[in-house]
This record gives C-alpha cells, sequence and structure tokens, in this order.
C-alpha cells in the first residue's frame, strides 16, 4: 500500500512539472535583419537547449541571406513562418537537442532534403539510442526547399542531429522549425528520496508480516 502511494505520489509530482512548448524562433530576428548566430548552448525553450560544432544561424525566409543554396524558402508557403534554424553552408552539419528532463510527445520539421542528401535524428535517453528517424532525399514529401515531419514515438532526453551531402555536392543546407514537445523534469534528488522511501516502505511492510 504505500509503495502504491509513492509511486503514486511521483507520477503526480512528475506530472505537476511537465513543461510544454512549441518553438517556431518568430522575433528572434530584429526589424530588417536578415541572419543572426546562435550561440553555441543557447536556451530556445524552456527546459530545451540546442548546440553544433558548427555556427549556428537564425534566418529569415526570403530575407538576403538564406539558409539554403542558393537563397530558397522552404515549402509549402509560410511552413516556417518568418524565422527558421539553420547553419553555415559546410561539408556535413550537425545540432543536439537537449532537454532538461524526458521529452515525449516531441516533433520537428525539417526541409531541403534533396540532391541525394541523407538528415538522421537520433533519440537517446539516459545515453542509450531508443529511436532513429532518417529522411532523405526521394522519402515521400521531400525535395528541393520541402519541409517534412519528423515525429519520435519515443521519449527522449538528447536529440543528436546530423545531415550528410549526396554525391557530387560540396556543401548541405537545411533549415529546421516548429519544434513541439513536453519535458517532465525530474531532479535527481527525487529519485534518490522515492528509492528511500519506496525500501522503506516495503522494510516496514516485512516487519508487519
Amino acid at each position: 500500500m504505500i509503495r502504491a502511494w509513492i509511486a503514486a505520489a511521483g507520477l503526480a509530482l512528475a506530472a505537476s512539472g511537465t513543461l510544454a512548448g512549441t518553438v517556431d524562433f518568430e522575433g528572434t530576428l530584429a526589424p530588417g535583419e536578415d541572419v543572426a548566430n546562435l550561440a553555441n548552448g543557447s536556451s530556445i525553450g524552456d527546459g530545451l537547449r540546442v548546440s553544433s560544432t558548427e555556427q549556428l544561424l537564425l534566418v529569415r525566409v526570403g530575407g538576403r541571406v538564406d539558409g539554403f543554396f542558393p537563397s530558397d524558402s522552404p515549402l509549402p508557403e509560410g511552413v516556417f513562418g518568418e524565422v527558421f534554424l539553420s547553419s553555415v553552408f559546410d561539408a556535413t552539419s550537425n545540432l543536439t537537442l537537449s532537454f532538461d528532463g524526458v521529452a515525449r510527445n516531441l516533433s520537428f520539421q525539417i526541409a531541403d532534403a534533396d540532391f541525394g542528401e541523407v538528415y538522421r535524428a537520433v533519440g537517446r535517453r539516459g545515453g542509450v539510442i531508443v529511436e532513429e528517424i532518417t529522411v532523405a532525399d526521394g522519402d515521400p514529401g521531400t525535395g528541393d526547399r520541402r519541409a517534412v515531419d519528423v515525429v519520435f514515438s519515443e521519449a527522449v532526453d538528447e536529440i543528436l542531429f546530423s545531415g550528410t551531402p549526396g554525391p557530387g555536392t560540396t556543401g548541405i543546407g537545411w533549415g529546421l522549425d516548429n519544434i513541439r514537445y513536453e519535458v517532465v523534469p525530474l531532479p535527481a534528488g527525487l529519485v534518490l528520496t522515492l528509492t528511500a522511501l519506496g525500501g522503506l516502505g516495503a522494510l516496514r511492510a516485512r516487519r508487519k508480516a
């Protein structure tokens, strides 16, 4: 009985602290600004940070400097609003989405899988790979400038995103936007406390028997 109550309390605490959000990068550029550097490790939403070994960029759709080459805008028109996330045009590409807890109902959109490009999104939880999604040129919905949905069914605490160019191309251009998620923060102290209380409850139950 005591152990059941402790488990229920833990679930209630976790549920009460759930952080839900949508990151669409709107309003992150000043009027007249077409591109801006995004600092490595930046917080981009409640309980969500982004990092990369490359320079990440905030890019205005249709601006003088775009996240694709040459100067494309994502399709369908308006899918990325006015601003999206990208990086410098390079031979490869990568970024990491790190959550301050366990993220569920996670999805985002990636654009411009063309010319043989392949994108991989690897979801990890506790350092273990729990799900991997690949978006490659030629998959349904892909193509020049086109945005496709990437939806995770597993709960994760980290997403490792990477892109590789197709044969004969010199670089890779991509856009990412509309990150949707729910994060359940679970402080380390809470796990230890619940574990200790569970052990105490089991001990008391044995003594009564």
